[in-house]
C-alpha cells in the first residue's frame, strides 16, 4: 500500500450568533484544514486540524509511503489521525485497537460559551439545553461568575452541568477558593485552569483540599499529566478540548 496523494479542505464554519457577537469573524481568520488521504487500494484516510493550521506543503514527504510501514506514535495532528484511519481500515479493526482499550462508547458533546455578560450566558444555557445539552463549558470572568451561574441554573435547571474555564484570570488560590465556596451548592463539574500553574503543584494541590469542586488543568505535555497525578493535583483533564476524569 502506498499513499497517492493527500487532498485538503479549508472550511471556515460560521459561529451560532450567540457566539458570533462576541467573536465577530473569528471562524475566517482561524479556519479547520480537514485533509483526505488517498492509497493505492482504495481506503482512504481523515484527519482535522487545528483551528489555523494548514497542511499545504507537506503532502511531498508522504507521497509514496506505505502507512503500514509508519510509526503511528511519532505521527500527530491531522496527518496522525488520517494514518489511524487508514491503517485500521486496511486491517479491518477500530482504530482504537491500534492504540489501546476504548474508553468510550460515545463521546459526550457539551455546548459552549466565549465571555459574556451574565444575562447572556444565561439565554445560552436555555439555549443548549433545549437542544439537548447536559453540560456548559463557559470562560468565566470573576467579576460576574457567581451571578452567571446562578442565572444559568435558574435558565437551565439544577442537572445542568457547568464547566467553569477562567483561563487563569480568577488570579490566585485564594480567589479562585472564594468563588469556589459561592458556587459549591450549584452543578458546577470543574473548575479548568482558575489560577496559573506553579512547579511543584502545591497550590492545586491546596485548592483539591478545601473544596469539592472538580479541578481540571489544561494540559498538552504526557509528562505534566503524569506529573500532576501522582502529585494528586487533578480531578481530571482537558486534554486538548476534551475533558477527561482522573481514572
Amino acid at each position: 500500500m502506498k499513499i497517492t496523494r493527500i487532498d485538503e479542505y479549508v472550511t471556515a464554519v460560521p459561529h451560532i450568533p450567540s457566539i458570533e457577537k462576541s467573536r465577530p469573524g473569528d471562524f475566517r481568520e482561524r479556519p479547520i484544514s480537514i485533509i483526505e488521504v488517498h492509497t493505492d487500494e482504495g481506503v482512504v484516510g481523515l484527519g482535522e486540524g487545528g483551528r489555523g493550521q494548514r497542511f499545504a506543503g507537506a503532502e511531498e514527504e508522504w507521497v509514496g509511503v506505505d502507512p503500514l510501514t509508519v510509526n503511528l506514535t511519532t505521527v500527530g495532528g491531522a496527518m496522525g489521525m488520517a494514518l489511524f484511519d487508514i491503517v485500521g481500515k486496511a486491517l479491518g479493526v477500530p482504530a482504537h485497537k491500534l492504540m489501546g482499550a476504548k474508553h468510550w462508547d460515545a463521546v459526550p458533546v457539551g455546548w459552549w460559551s466565549p465571555p459574556l455578560e451574565a444575562h447572556e450566558f444565561a439565554a445560552m444555557a436555555e439555549e443548549g439545553s433545549r437542544k439537548g445539552y447536559k453540560t456548559h463549558k463557559l470562560k468565566a470572568r470573576s467579576h460576574n461568575i457567581v451571578e452567571t451561574v446562578r442565572l444559568m441554573t435558574e435558565a437551565a435547571g439544577p442537572d445542568y452541568g457547568i464547566i467553569v474555564d477562567p483561563n487563569f484570570e480568577f488570579g490566585s488560590l485564594a480567589n479562585s477558593l472564594r468563588l469556589a465556596e459561592a458556587l459549591e451548592h450549584y452543578n458546577i463539574e470543574a473548575f479548568e485552569d482558575p489560577f496559573q500553574y506553579l512547579p511543584g503543584w502545591q497550590q492545586y494541590c491546596d485548592f483539591r483540599r478545601h473544596t469539592r469542586i472538580p479541578l481540571a488543568p489544561h494540559l498538552g505535555d504526557p509528562q505534566k499529566v503524569m506529573s500532576a497525578i501522582r502529585a494528586e493535583a487533578a480531578d481530571m483533564f482537558n486534554l486538548g478540548g476534551s475533558v477527561e476524569s482522573v481514572q
